[in-house]
Parts: structure tokens; C-alpha cells; sequence
């Protein structure tokens, strides 16, 4: 079973979850114990689940429940120890059962239908998320409702819950600099792909802009968990380390690298030093949607720059004049002759 893409409504209709949720089934307690220990970035689904299951059970007091059935008990051993004369008609086994049947419904159908009124409730509350997506040349603060700071790069696409659970779980598609409100009784997930981020508080890069299929985890300060949910590997990274993933052969490679540099972008800032052109490309594709092709015999390319709040035309030609070349725009594409 791929529980692992479950949703809280998912966990609260299945047999074995309810099981150990009732504590009804020693295997399914066990299994269920063990899974969620192993699945931590699952716990606030988990955890809405329960909620729902809560809703589902209403029920009185142990102890209440026991008197009120003695006492439906007593009533129906004193109907049926009734002389017949005193009777106008005999109640048969089956009008007993019936009025049985009657009263059991009266108490549980309203209990019922305030259980379905909460669960769709607190299905619509766990449901409500928000996306929010940049187009090329586009970047935002977002303010998520813990305090966390996330600046989200152009071409990006995060998606959030309205009000955090348990756990603070976010999907990024793209890039973006996280800033962290620390709590550390409700850890905050990132969620890209295969790979999940954990931290309780800190500042870091997540990019999935690197090449198809790679994502880059890069930590400016604090500590983050980074875990491979297909292969189970897990890497914790310390300030200034970063892991890039690829999900094609789940490797994963740890490096230092330059925090300057790499975060820039969050600021307005392109920022090249020693880049080749295959690297200046892929920046300004990700940032403005422009391709760029060399048909220049310029191969070699160590292009050191900086660019705030620069249009890509005027960062072209910037580049072209260094480097003594031309270029022309078809549409989207801007060709680098010599």
C-alpha cells in the first residue's frame, strides 16, 4: 500500500488505521505505531485523521453507557414478566427487538449526524490550501501563517496550507529561500518530489531548476534533514553545505558552496562569477523565460558580473559587450553571434 500518498480522509476510512485507532487490533497497533514513527512528514495527516475518527466515535462515558443499558435491560425483562391479562396484546419477541431497535436509533442517529456535520467540517478546514505561482520575471515574499518568511523565485510554484497542523508541510515547485520561524514542537517539511526538507527553524535555498530531475538543498544557517522517501537515505546538513539530488539514479552529492552566490536572486540580484555559458542559460531561462544559444566560436566562457533589478535585454547586452560578441532575438530566443 502506497500510504505514503494518503490523505487525512484516506487514513480515516482505512480498516487497519481504524483498528489502531480503536486499539482494536494488536498487529495494526504495532504496524501503525512503527509506520508513522518511520513517516514523520505524514504525522499532520495522521494526526487530522484521528481528529476525524474522534468526530465519528461520539459516544457516552463507559461507565454512563453501562447504566443506560442495565437500566433498557431491566425494562425489558419487566415487560416480558407482565401477566398476559394485563397485556391487550401479548408483545411478541419481535415488537420488543423492534422498540429495542427504536431506541437505539433515536440515540444514534442524531449522534451520527452531528459526527457527518463535523467530519465534513473539518474536511473542508483540512482541504484548504493555498497556491501561490510566479511567472518569469516575477519573485514574492510569502508570509505563511507560523511567521515563516518563504521568497519564491520567477517560474515558481509553492502551495500551503491556510493554517498549519502538527507538522508545517509545504510543496515547492521551483525556487525559494526559506526563513523559518523556529518552533520546534512542530517541524516544518519541504516537499520536492521524492525528496522531503525538515528543519525546526533555520534559512535555506531549495532550487528544482537545476536540471531535469535534480534538486538542490542548500543550507544557509541552522540544521535541515533532508530524506530521500524512495530509497529511505537521509543527509543532515550543516550551514553552508548543500546536497544535490538526482531522482533518475536517487544519488545524492553533499558540497560546500558560495552562500553569496547562490542566494542572490532572493534580492533581485544575477550574479555570475566564472560562469560558463551553459550556466548563464540556465539562470536567465529561470529567471525571464529567455533561451539562449552560442552560434558564436566563443566556447571557453568565465563571465564574472552582477546584475539588481535588471531587464534580460539589458543584461545581454551588458555580457555582449564584454565579451566582444552580438546577438538577435527570435521571440523567446536570443542567439549569441560573434
Amino acid at each position: 500500500m502506497h500510504y505514503n500518498l494518503y490523505t487525512a480522509e484516506d487514513f480515516a476510512s482505512d480498516e487497519s488505521f481504524i483498528n489502531y485507532y480503536l486499539k482494536s487490533n494488536v498487529d495494526d497497533v504495532s504496524f501503525w505505531s512503527e509506520w508513522i514513527s518511520c513517516n514523520p512528514e505524514k504525522l499532520d495527516e495522521v494526526l487530522t485523521a484521528e481528529r476525524l475518527l474522534d468526530m465519528l466515535h461520539l459516544q457516552l462515558p463507559e461507565h454512563e453507557l453501562d447504566v443506560e443499558l442495565n437500566k433498557f435491560e431491566s425494562f425489558l425483562k419487566a415487560e416480558e414478566a407482565k401477566p398476559e391479562a394485563l397485556l391487550t396484546s401479548s408483545p411478541s419477541k419481535f415488537s420488543i427487538n423492534g422498540v429495542y431497535v427504536v431506541l437505539v436509533l433515536l440515540i444514534l442517529v442524531p449522534t451520527l449526524f452531528i459526527g457527518v456535520k463535523r467530519f465534513t467540517k473539518a474536511k473542508e478546514i483540512a482541504q484548504t490550501y493555498i497556491t501561490k505561482h510566479n511567472s518569469f520575471g516575477q519573485r514574492s515574499i510569502i508570509q505563511l501563517s507560523d511567521g515563516t518568511k518563504v521568497t519564491l523565485n520567477a517560474n515558481s510554484t509553492i502551495k500551503y496550507p491556510k493554517i498549519f497542523g502538527a507538522i508545517r508541510n509545504v510543496e515547492l515547485e521551483g525556487e525559494a529561500y526559506f526563513e523559518v520561524m523556529k518552533n520546534p514542537k512542530k517541524p516544518f517539511v519541504v516537499h520536492t518530489g521524492a525528496l522531503t526538507t525538515q528543519v525546526l527553524g533555520t534559512s535555506f535555498n531549495v532550487n528544482t531548476q537545476l536540471a531535469s530531475g535534480k534538486i538542490e538543498v542548500a543550507l544557509i544557517e541552522g540544521s535541515v534533514k533532508v530524506n530521500d522517501q524512495l530509497t529511505g537515505n537521509t543527509l543532515t546538513l550543516q550551514p553552508q553545505e548543500r546536497v544535490v539530488f538526482d531522482q533518475a539514479t536517487n544519488k545524492i552529492i553533499k558540497s560546500d558552496f558560495d552562500a553569496e552566490l547562490l542566494t542572490s536572486w532572493k534580492d533581485g540580484v544575477l550574479k555570475f562569477k566564472n560562469a560558463s555559458f551553459e550556466e548563464i542559460a540556465k539562470k536567465v531561462y529561470a529567471t525571464y523565460g529567455i533561451t539562449l544559444i552560442n552560434l558564436s566560436k566563443h566556447a571557453n566562457w568565465k563571465y564574472t558580473g552582477e546584475f539588481k533589478n535588471t531587464d534580460y535585454v539589458s543584461l545581454i547586452k551588458s555580457i555582449c559587450f564584454s565579451e566582444n560578441l552580438t546577438y538577435k532575438q527570435v521571440q523567446d530566443t536570443l542567439y549569441i553571434n560573434k
